[in-house]
């Protein structure tokens, strides 16, 4: 974002204070899966993680379409974790 466009966005927003961070970037690359469409998406995609897992390949980012997907991933991920014994 531009330093302008970044005092416009403070502006409209009763001039907020402007919160930089110099981050680092990690390579990642968009792959689409492809879905059932008749079958959860949350299980599929806690599938594909704990494919990932397994592999011990590096983790991408991984996008649900809301809140409520991410939550019911999250519980089958966490059941996923307990019964393979992941963590100790």
């Amino acid at each position: 974002m531009s330093p302008r466009s970044t005092a416009r966005g403070a502006k409209l927003l009763g001039n907020a204070p402007v919160i930089e961070s110099e981050g680092r970037a990690f390579p990642s690359r968009p792959r689409y899966r492809g879905r059932d469409m008749n079958a959860m998406i949350e299980r599929q995609m806690a599938d594909a993680v704990a494919r990932a897992a397994a592999r011990r390949s590096r983790l991408d980012p991984a996008f649900l379409p809301g809140q409520a997907e991410i939550r019911r991933t999250e519980t089958l991920l966490k059941d996923l974790v307990a019964i393979r014994g992941w963590i100790s």
